[in-house]
């Protein structure tokens, strides 16, 4: 291999390794949902956490599309979701604008996860971080 290819080929994995240490060192953005202090976009997302997509009027339902594609947020944190179609409505809300869903706490685990086996969500889709108080920082993590 001549020396000007491999010198290119040396700067193209070094400058791909520096982005990948870059994208992975950028702090993460927490969107934390619990129903009841998220009041921007006339309280939409908070309507669609008690009420569920399917029973919110369209209005209701691009307001709360509108609230997630303009956090641009990596990570969907719901705390006491009322049922487990709530979290099958946000994992969809999630995937759409590229975020993951972390359920933050919840008053039956067990219960909730036979739940959302039921529904076809494994946890690899949906992850459980309940062992942890998530509470705004208001810089990588808000309501």
């Amino acid at each position: 291999m001549p020396k000007k290819v491999k010198k290119i080929l040396i700067a193209l994995v070094t400058m791909l390794i520096v982005t990948l240490v870059v994208l992975i060192a950028l702090p993460k953005k927490y969107l934390i949902i619990d129903g009841q202090n998220n009041i921007a976009y006339g309280g939409a997302i908070n309507t669609v956490f008690w009420e569920g997509l399917d029973n919110v009027s369209y209005e209701t339902a691009h307001l709360a599309n509108a609230y997630l594609e303009d956090q641009t947020i990596d990570y969907i944190v719901l705390i006491n979701p009322p049922s487990a179609k709530t979290v099958l409505d946000f994992y969809k809300l999630a995937t759409a604008h590229g975020a993951k869903l972390i359920i933050g706490d919840t008053l039956n685990e067990k219960k909730l996860k036979s739940e959302l086996f039921d529904l076809n969500l494994s946890n690899k889709q949906v992850r459980f971080q309940t062992n942890q108080e998530w509470r705004p920082d208001w810089k990588n993590s808000f309501y």
